[in-house]
């Protein structure tokens, strides 16, 4: 259960950029900014993510690995280049770990997902949260049609980090869902991250804190949820929510439906798009009518926040 905005700890971009198979050695771009905010001041367009200019092409698959071959532990050795750090298995061992991630996200089995994923991510995912992921993953791409593509790569003394894109084309458009490998020469050696893996355990538990707290009326509990970090949200905003809410619905018909994430799009070597999961509040209105009101959880920079037209922003610092 989420009491505040969550915030998990932030995936930094090593120096020493490498080029992915067939890429140019153009530098990268700043994520881009703007767009409605979330109450707290999380950016509703957090989604841009430097890809450094990755090849448009399909990475060709590796060859056959040994029995009982784990790509995502090195296992001492060099990379298949030569010129890889003892902790990092390379290209390859990066693309053989995101397609068995992809092969688990098929399947649709959460204890096997949250038994790969044990000691992979930032944030722990047991077996409930890896079914949320199984949910969000399959309203937003079709497993069976997802291409893998290699986008960037990036090394400094310390750590190496290859991301991936997972790329679908869905009514004439082109979507993507961002993954990237990190490898470390000090543990946790090697971490898988995702906007679904690193908070898409916790975005619907997030919707129902929300609704609890306006049936309970608990404006203290209700800023400290709408708190992001050290800017705290004020207990009398909260009180203006709950009184809003009471005003317009019939709070204690209040649910909400899940209406899909972004989606994000990769263009000229970025990822684009709002990093946005959007919902609807659904329920009667204050005079017995159906209500349907849009909302969503923003993420960005590892936090989670709501952006919502009922909820005022906090002042600035």
């Amino acid at each position: 259960m989420v009491d505040r905005w969550f915030r998990g700890p932030a995936l930094s971009r090593p120096e020493g950029r490498l080029p992915a198979a067939g890429a140019g050695e153009t530098g990268d771009s700043p994520p881009g900014a703007g767009g409605e905010k979330a109450a707290g001041g999380a950016p509703a367009e957090a989604g841009r993510e430097p890809a450094g200019g990755g090849s448009e092409t399909a990475t060709p698959p590796p060859g056959e690995r040994e029995p009982g071959e784990d790509p995502g532990q090195p296992d001492g050795q060099t990379g298949d280049s030569g010129g890889e750090p003892a902790w990092d298995p390379g290209e390859d061992g990066a693309m053989r770990l995101v397609e068995d991630l992809l092969g688990l996200l098929a399947a649709g089995d959460p204890q096997a997902l949250a038994a790969f994923l044990e000691g992979r991510t930032w944030q722990p995912v047991d077996a409930a949260g890896a079914g949320e992921i199984l949910f969000l993953f399959h309203d937003y791409l079709d497993a069976g049609r997802v291409e893998v593509r290699l986008l960037a790569a990036y090394r400094d003394e310390l750590s190496s980090q290859y991301d991936f894109g997972l790329f679908e084309t869905r009514d004439g458009r082109e979507r993507v869902l961002p993954v990237h490998v990190l490898y470390r020469s000090e543990p946790p050696q090697v971490v898988l991250s995702s906007v679904l893996l690193n908070q898409g355990p916790w975005v619907r538990a997030f919707m129902s804190r929300f609704l609890d707290l306006l049936r309970a009326g608990d404006a203290a509990a209700l800023a400290r949820f709408l708190t992001v970090d050290d800017l705290d949200y004020p207990e009398e905003l909260a009180q203006q929510v709950i009184d809003r809410y009471a005003a317009e619905t019939a709070v204690d018909t209040l649910a909400f439906q899940y209406d899909g994430f972004g989606p994000l799009e990769y263009r000229s070597g970025q990822v684009e798009g709002p990093t946005i999961f959007r919902f609807t509040i659904t329920g009667r209105d204050a005079g017995g009518g159906p209500l349907e009101h849009p909302v969503a959880v923003v993420v960005g920079d590892g936090l989670m926040g709501l952006q919502d037209p009922w909820v005022p922003h906090p002042p600035g610092p």
